[in-house]
């Protein structure tokens, strides 16, 4: 990470303590720190992303099953990091190995985004995992403009479709190589990613 900005989320986090309390970034640990983690980040993604697939019942069971499983399994880890002993962001990724897959971030942008506690978990756990030796971590899919600050490395995705009708070449070539078509056929069908 660039040093000018460390120091300044270093900064941001003494301001944060001063101001506010204790502040604290670590994995939950129990089905308790989960559940509480995941209602956090339900309530402040809600208010951030109009069409956030954890409005919707089956994907948030889902992915709090799979969080509580986690902690039992390895599978998966939720960070948190605490405010006085309250959530103010959490980051909810799978693990493997020595690997960290981001997969759902929220953070009180309301009342803390002046201190880019967004910004501060994922450093934090960053931080965490590469002292403790971990060398990957898979910051996903979607915006660049923050990532830059870490000095990502951007892996090319593919995508490859197998037609098994008549019908599915048409589909494959639509899906692959008209663009506006696809994003208009995405913001006509939500749940269709």
């Amino acid at each position: 990470m660039r040093r000018k900005f460390s120091k300044e989320l270093g900064r941001l986090a003494r301001q944060l303590e001063r101001e506010c309390g204790a502040y604290e970034h670590r994995a939950a640990g129990s089905r308790h720190e989960v559940r509480e983690a995941f209602q956090f980040l339900r309530d402040a993604r809600d208010n951030r992303f109009e069409s956030d697939l954890l409005r919707r019942e089956p994907y948030w069971s889902f992915y709090l099953e799979f969080a509580l499983s986690g902690l039992t399994s390895g599978d998966c880890t939720t960070y948190v990091s605490y405010l006085d002993g309250k959530p103010v962001a959490v980051l909810f990724g799978l693990t493997s190995g020595d690997q960290f897959h981001a997969v759902l971030i929220g953070f009180d942008a309301e009342r803390f985004g002046k201190y880019s506690v967004g910004m501060q978990i994922i450093y934090r756990v960053v931080k965490q995992r590469f002292e403790r030796g971990f060398r990957r971590f898979d910051m996903g899919l979607g915006n660049t403009g923050y990532k830059s600050h870490f000095r990502a490395e951007e892996t090319p995705l593919h995508n490859l479709t197998r037609a098994s009708s008549l019908k599915g070449p048409v589909f494959s070539l639509v899906y692959h190589y008209a663009k506006p078509l696809k994003n208009a056929l995405k913001r006509l069908t939500p749940q269709l990613r």
